[in-house]
């Protein structure tokens, strides 16, 4: 036997499933959400800027630095956001979360051995945007998921197109994932 929506129930529900998307909207805006995303952005452009200027040992140094500073300014600003929540066990399988992508992802890059630093970012990158796919799944973020995919669509074209100027085009979407968190603050909220 089929089930029948009527008209009034087909439109009651795409009302309802369009003002969850206008919360997930705001939570990101008012939420912390949005500092990560500024964050790494800003990360990304000073590393990149940095492979693409610096010599190869002086430009790793500096990604060591900036990622450390990044890892600890995201788990400060988690803590701080975490004290005026529910309490729940999100915040610590969200960091959980990162610490085993940060494991495994330098397990594999380093069992890959990739054959270039630009092999290496990309590698990189792509497991970034598969952890950003991940969280949009995860949270029902179609925001992070659509991010993760864009963003690995735009790493293999700068990759395959762009590679004498890959580190330029990479400072760009570092540029852009910052531009993202802005949006969503000053938009969202």
């Amino acid at each position: 036997m089929e089930a029948k929506v009527s008209p009034t129930e087909a439109t009651q529900a795409l009302e309802a499933a369009e003002e969850a998307a206008k919360q997930m909207r705001r939570a990101i805006g008012v939420g912390s959400s949005w500092i990560f995303l500024v964050i790494w952005g800003v990360i990304w452009t000073l590393g990149f800027l940095g492979n693409q200027f610096l010599p190869q040992s002086t430009a790793s140094r500096t990604w060591t630095v900036l990622d450390v500073i990044g890892v600890l300014l995201s788990f400060g600003i988690g803590a701080y956001y975490g004290r005026y929540r529910v309490r729940s066990n999100a915040g610590i399988q969200m960091a959980l979360y990162w610490f085993a992508w940060i494991v495994y992802g330098s397990l594999i890059v380093w069992a890959a051995k990739p054959s270039s630093p630009e092999r290496l970012d990309l590698l990189i990158l792509l497991f970034v945007m598969f952890a950003y796919v991940v969280l949009g799944i995860w949270l029902k973020s179609g925001f992070l998921g659509w991010l993760g995919v864009g963003g690995t669509i735009y790493a293999l074209a700068g990759y395959h197109f762009f590679l004498p100027y890959f580190n330029l085009v990479m400072a760009l979407a570092g540029l852009a994932l910052a531009a993202s968190g802005l949006y969503a603050r000053l938009k969202w909220r």
